[in-house]
């Protein structure tokens, strides 16, 4: 009886690493699908509708990760369209975040509280919009971090 008991128990801690498993792979896919998603928008910025906003915000945001800091543009904004007035925080897709502040200060560097700068909008969701369309980053080194984190976790689910 007791032998029976110790193997149930096995077998429930080796169903629960799997389940693990398996909730990280689906965790790994959706960031996936993010990147792709967020991607697919910032070239589809290019083709939205210009208009003009006043810059309400900007900023450097700084974070501490690990004991490195870290850097990220922040800017707020606000803009007309079809009547309706709209507030952007948007400067550029991808991830902004960077160790070395002269690049994250670089995307900030024309920008001035109550300036006037062009913001692209989609004309079919106007309240999404950016400062500068395209992808800040490679999508390409994204995609391949996420396809190898799920290969090494699928190869664990079946072996």
């Amino acid at each position: 009886h007791l032998n029976y008991q110790i193997s149930m128990s096995y077998s429930f801690n080796l169903a629960s690493s799997n389940w693990a498993v398996v909730l990280m792979l689906l965790m790994v896919v959706v960031i996936l699908i993010h990147h792709l998603y967020t991607h697919r928008l910032a070239q589809a910025a290019f083709d939205w509708h210009p208009v003009q906003a006043v810059l309400t915000e900007v900023f450097m945001k700084t974070r501490s990760d690990e004991g490195e800091e870290e850097h990220a543009p922040h800017v707020k904004y606000e803009y007309r369209f079809k009547g309706r007035v709209f507030t952007g925080k948007r400067l550029q897709y991808g991830n902004l975040w960077n160790t070395d502040y002269a690049v994250s200060s670089a995307l900030l560097r024309s920008l001035r509280v109550g300036e006037t700068v062009t913001v692209y909008i989609n004309p079919h969701k106007p309240g999404q919009a950016t400062i500068k369309p395209g992808y800040h980053g490679n999508i390409k080194v994204d995609v391949l971090i996420h396809c190898v984190v799920l290969c090494v976790l699928l190869a664990f689910v079946w072996s």
